[in-house]
């Protein structure tokens, strides 16, 4: 743009040394373009560089080689990419649409937070923990216990024992013992209720964050979906401003060439030219931020997915939509 904006200049510089030639304007005209130009000049060498660095910091921040080239014109989007983009598009420009497709964010980035999937694991497992506790109140802890014992071997000194009568003693080799015990917790009562009052509480502060997450995760959707239509629309009405400060400026131009305008009238005419069509560069640009942003409100960034698991999404949104599109 800076560099449009610069060949702009020239021209119109051209221009005013013609009208000085045929009497329409004096020798300040061309002063006035000759300074714009060297002004221009001086934006447009700190645009080169403000690029160049730029090239730079994004190499840094992808670990690759600071002096790596590459071509910024060059298409990183598919066409599926390019399909998903015009239905989001398509879908917040309508108030029934956007609210469809919001909802069904919604329920993409709650089946993949990590957040809630942690709070219902360990509320799952403090209600299985609840429920042993409350079978302690009528469950019997039952314990059984058994013991052998068997002599291989019986010999040595004394092992010929006899006994008063004087015959030898009788020796058992194996012996054995079984007992079962049985108990109920008569005297745990209030032990019990107060870790099933604990658990309970658990639970239900666990059930409270997992709302406030859900409200949260809700609540930055639709506000990703928000400005994603505010840059939707910006990027429709800045372009149409743009096309619309371009046609005037030729208009101006040729009446100054014509002599029917002042130099501030065409000075004006191109300032706002440019203006609108910086504007209109940069509403693309924030529409793909907007679009990263609402991404990763969802916890899944499509833009960096294999074609196959964004033709899935576009499916599932689709059938989502004629679903619930009454």
């Amino acid at each position: 743009l800076q560099k449009k904006n610069l060949d702009r200049i020239k021209k119109n510089l051209e221009i005013s040394k013609q009208r000085e030639t045929v009497g329409y304007s004096s020798r300040s005209d061309v002063y006035r373009w000759e300074s714009q130009l060297a002004s221009e000049t001086k934006n447009l060498i700190e645009a080169k560089n403000t690029l160049r660095l730029t090239k730079i910091q994004l190499n840094k921040t992808m670990n690759k080689p600071l002096d790596q080239k590459f071509n910024l014109k060059k298409k990183y989007a598919d066409n599926n990419q390019v399909n998903m983009h015009a239905n989001f598009k398509k879908n917040v420009k309508n108030r029934q649409s956007m609210e469809i497709l919001t909802r069904f964010l919604i329920e993409e980035a709650k089946k993949k937070s990590t957040e809630i999937r942690q709070i219902d694991a360990s509320i799952a497992a403090l209600q299985r923990s609840f429920k042993s506790i409350k079978r302690q109140r009528y469950l019997p802890v039952v314990g059984l216990m058994a013991e052998l014992d068997y002599t291989f071997s019986r010999n040595g000194a004394g092992s010929d024992a006899v006994g008063m009568n004087g015959q030898p003693v009788d020796h058992e080799n194996m012996r054995w013992s079984v007992a079962l015990n049985a108990s109920l917790p008569l005297f745990k009562g209030g032990e019990i209720m107060l870790q099933s009052q604990q658990a309970k509480i658990e639970i239900m502060k666990l059930e409270k964050q997992k709302a406030d997450l859900v409200q949260n995760i809700e609540m930055n959707v639709r506000s990703k979906v928000l400005d994603l239509s505010l840059s939707v629309a910006n990027q429709d009405l800045s372009r149409r401003s743009a096309d619309y400060a371009g046609k005037s400026y030729d208009m101006v131009q040729d009446a100054y060439s014509k002599g029917a305008v002042s130099i501030v009238e065409l000075t004006d005419a191109q300032t706002n030219a440019f203006n609108a069509e910086l504007a209109a560069s940069n509403s693309i640009y924030d529409f793909h931020r907007n679009l990263l942003r609402m991404q990763r409100a969802i916890s899944d960034f499509l833009v960096s997915k294999p074609a196959s698991e964004i033709m899935e999404f576009s499916i599932r949104f689709e059938n989502y939509l004629k679903k619930h599109d009454k």
